[in-house]
């Protein structure tokens, strides 16, 4: 039996005992949306089902995909989306509930935010309208680099500089809104 000069670990040594990828893995995908394959860059993985809803939400609006398209895609646990429909999605929510940035959310009309579970009711049923209040808040709060970058600069609106962004406050602000809600719906019950 011939002995090799090449160490143990080499390559070309066909006695290395680690195992070699014959095809390495690529680092693109293909966007679920458009079908296009993106570099590792230009697209996201969307693993969580609020987020993936409201993608979809965002192209239906936009006219991206259809409805039976949307169906199929939300049963997916796992979707590669281009960072564009990430954006698009961002100015469509924007622009429905007429807001400029995530903590103006709670000063949002109720009504646009049904108008919106219309849709969503389609691809997600058991939706109320404050499950989807915090799926927009998180979504907006997640996203908002995206929304940064796309406006790079931009002259961008901005709001107070007291309002955060935090879960908490915006949790806290959350739990005085729909209180008020709860007032104005049952006129009585603020009354006692």
């Amino acid at each position: 039996m011939e002995q090799s000069n090449l160490p143990e670990d080499s390559p070309q040594n066909p006695s290395s005992s680690t195992p070699k990828s014959i095809n390495p893995r690529s680092r693109n995908r293909r966007c679920i949306i458009c079908s296009q394959i993106k570099s590792l860059g230009e697209f996201r993985d969307i693993r969580k089902a609020n987020e993936r809803l409201l993608i979809l939400i965002g192209c239906l609006y936009r006219k991206s995909i259809s409805m039976e398209r949307a169906e199929t895609i939300m049963k997916n646990r796992l979707i590669a989306v281009c960072i564009t429909h990430i954006q698009e999605t961002l100015d469509e929510i924007y622009t429905r509930l007429c807001i400029t940035d995530v903590r103006y959310l709670n000063s949002c009309s109720i009504d646009r935010i049904q108008n919106m579970l219309v849709t969503v009711a389609v691809l997600k049923p058991d939706m109320t309208a404050v499950s989807l209040r915090d799926a927009l808040f998180k979504f907006l709060d997640r996203f908002d680099y995206v929304r940064n970058d796309m406006n790079y600069g931009k002259l961008t609106i901005e709001g107070p500089p007291e309002a955060s962004t935090s879960f908490t406050e915006y949790t806290k602000r959350r739990a005085d809104a729909e209180e008020d809600f709860v007032m104005k719906k049952n006129p009585r019950k603020s009354a006692n």
